[in-house]
């Protein structure tokens, strides 16, 4: 069967999705590396614990578990991955004779692996809202700059005029003087 164009895009983009929404399930690492660190789980869960990692790890990986455990469904057969299928998987594997799981250990791998798939149901805790941006200073009011008269002052000269100088000015004083006697 051939895909069109269209469904292979649509197929991509469900591939290459997010597989989980944020979950209480703590995972840690990327990709194929991906791990359940153990503290999440209590002392009473880390026999059980111990004995998924070893049993199951034996066979595959931890991040193929952790796809099923968040997706609800088994990454391979895509087969129902909960709380009534749980069980039947761990059977299964237990009858694998590299899995080295015996039947007491099947019990407690079970039983964890119900509370990890609860976890991962669990929606995470809301992230807490961002702080509102606090507002700026008020910014003081600009300081007027002064503003230049009317009539602006002379500038001073290096070398005055002779009628600056008090010589001059008494001859020019004295000749108007003059002219107006006359």
């Amino acid at each position: 069967m051939l895909l069109s164009g269209a469904t292979l895009a649509i197929v991509l983009i469900v591939v290459s999705a997010p597989r989980s929404a944020p979950a209480e399930l703590i995972v840690i690492g990327t990709g194929v590396h991906r791990e359940l660190p153990p503290a999440q789980f209590g002392k009473a869960w880390r026999g059980a614990y111990d004995i998924f990692v070893a049993r199951c790890t034996k066979c595959h990986r931890v991040a193929r578990v952790i796809d099923a455990l968040q997706l609800g469904v088994t990454p391979v057969t895509r087969q129902k991955f909960e709380t009534t299928t749980i069980p039947k998987y761990v059977v299964k594997m237990l009858r694998k004779g590299k899995s080295g799981i015996a039947k007491d250990e099947a019990r407690q791998i079970v039983e964890f692996l119900l509370a990890a798939r609860k976890l991962a149901q669990r929606p995470a805790a809301p992230a807490p809202l961002p702080t509102p941006p606090q507002p700026a200073a008020p910014t003081p009011p600009p300081t007027p700059t002064p503003t230049p008269s009317s009539s602006p002052a002379p500038a001073p000269t290096a070398n005055p005029t002779p009628a600056a100088t008090p010589a001059a000015r008494d001859a020019g004083a004295a000749g108007a003087v003059q002219g107006a006697s006359s």
